[in-house]
């Protein structure tokens, strides 16, 4: 009976610890997230986009960059676009988030880390060409496939015992030995069997590496290979000054008088920019914004304008004679970018960076130029180049700005630039009495 007893109350003891077993409910767990993911870096600064789930906002966060306190965060919106200045080059730094005071209390982000980009040489080795040997050449543009194949474009006219008495070209092409003329032949009219060698304004490399000139008017001839394999002809008379695209059926042209034009799906259609500057120069970003941006040589009225795929905005938009403009930034000639969050602006005398929205907020990130800038292009940025008036090369490394001063020399102007890897190449014209000749100078690092 006895053994009876403390059998029973065994068995009572395992189906009341089974019962409680398995009765017993976890915890949810927290599911709070706050995340930290790089979307950019530069040599000085860091965009990180902080993403919340299950978190009651209003909340305030602490930043720590390696464990310390930097400064506190309100955060108003689940997803936040954080932007951290003052870094230094080649440093790796860790971000993270922590939460302070209800309902934040607690809670951490991921720790993130980032390293900033390299500063880039301004050690460059250059060489210059000229072409021309009859009246006026000029070349207004290039492009760098490889450090062996590079395409200028423009007007070249080279003597001859022709009745005219030269022969015009209008593109170079460098094979990595030396600059080799071409005729890039386009229609008098489009429709019509005549066609010349007429004068080039720009020349755009595609992803695909075909290769994009357009003619100083209502033309665009494509070169695969180096032949020229189809010309899109404008259903305008446009006077064409640049060519960008995202694809070879995805183009944007850029002419005077405010005029914009679509290629796509084998169809033109031209595009309302709200302006009526001579639109100088067009770079699209990564997440398909794409800017332009001219002037008036007249007036030096200036726009800024940004396509966010729907339509163009007017950024910015000022002339010397407007009393009621207190923020004239001076005729806008270039523009570049490779970020989505931003784009660098030049005008003659700076290089800045603006913010992607259709608001002017621009930072200037260079000294004055010694000369009059035409012209801007990079890979990154740590590596951008402008030039211009009299000579003027120079280069922003993502910290520091140099000019080249063995290239500087009165009446020589560069009109186009182009930079790739540690190869950059600068063209335009050199005047020198009743004629002109066309230059070409190709930096390597």
């Amino acid at each position: 009976m006895v053994r009876f007893k403390e059998y029973s109350i065994r068995v009572f003891f395992l189906l009341l610890l089974c019962t409680t077993s398995c009765n017993k409910v976890d915890p949810p767990p927290d599911l709070t997230v706050l995340t930290l993911k790089l979307e950019d870096v530069s040599c000085t600064e860091a965009w990180i986009t902080l993403t919340t789930n299950n978190l009651q906002l209003p909340a305030t966060f602490n930043l720590l960059i390696d464990n310390n306190v930097t400064k506190t965060i309100n955060l108003q919106s689940a997803d936040t676009l954080l932007y951290i200045d003052s870094l230094l080059p080649n440093q790796t730094y860790n971000f993270k988030l922590s939460g302070i005071g209800n309902p934040a209390s607690g809670i951490n982000s991921n720790e993130l880390s980032v390293t900033t980009l390299d500063t880039t040489s301004h050690n460059f080795t250059w060489q210059t060409f000229t072409f021309g040997e009859h009246s006026n050449s000029i070349l207004r543009d290039v492009a760098i496939i490889d450090e062996n194949n590079m395409w200028a474009v423009g007007e070249i006219r080279i003597a001859d015992t022709s009745s005219v008495g030269y022969t015009l070209y209008n593109a170079a092409q460098w094979d990595g030995n030396e600059w080799n003329l071409h005729r890039i032949m386009f229609y008098t009219v489009c429709g019509q069997q005549h066609q010349n060698a007429y004068q080039a304004s720009s020349v755009f490399l595609l992803p695909e590496n075909e290769i994009c000139i357009a003619m100083k008017g209502d033309q665009i001839a494509k070169i695969e290979n180096g032949i020229h394999t189809k010309t899109l002809c404008l259903p305008w008379l446009f006077s064409l000054n640049k060519i960008w695209g995202k694809s070879s059926d995805d183009i944007y042209t850029i002419a005077t008088n405010g005029n914009i034009a679509k290629y796509q799906t084998g169809t033109w259609s031209q595009m309302q920019s709200g302006t009526t500057v001579d639109l100088l120069d067009i770079w699209g970003s990564p997440d398909g914004t794409v800017w332009a941006c001219g002037y008036n040589s007249e007036d030096a009225f200036t726009s800024l304008l940004r396509y966010d795929g729907t339509q163009w905005n007017k950024v910015y938009e000022g002339s010397p004679n407007n009393q009621n403009n207190n923020e004239y930034i001076g005729p806008i000639v270039g523009v570049w970018t490779n970020s989505n969050f931003f784009t660098y602006v030049t005008n003659w005398a700076f290089i800045y960076t603006q913010p992607n929205n259709n608001t002017l907020d621009i930072k200037r990130i260079t000294p004055w130029f010694s000369d009059v800038a035409f012209a801007m292009r990079g890979t990154d940025h740590n590596n951008i180049f402008i030039a211009g008036q009299d000579g003027l090369v120079g280069h922003y490394n993502g910290v520091t700005y140099t000019e080249f001063n063995e290239l500087k020399e009165n009446a020589k102007n560069y009109l186009g630039v182009a930079v790739k890897d540690n190869i950059a190449v600068a063209v335009g014209v050199k005047y020198g009495g009743l004629s002109s000749q066309a230059v070409i100078s190709i930096g390597r690092r």
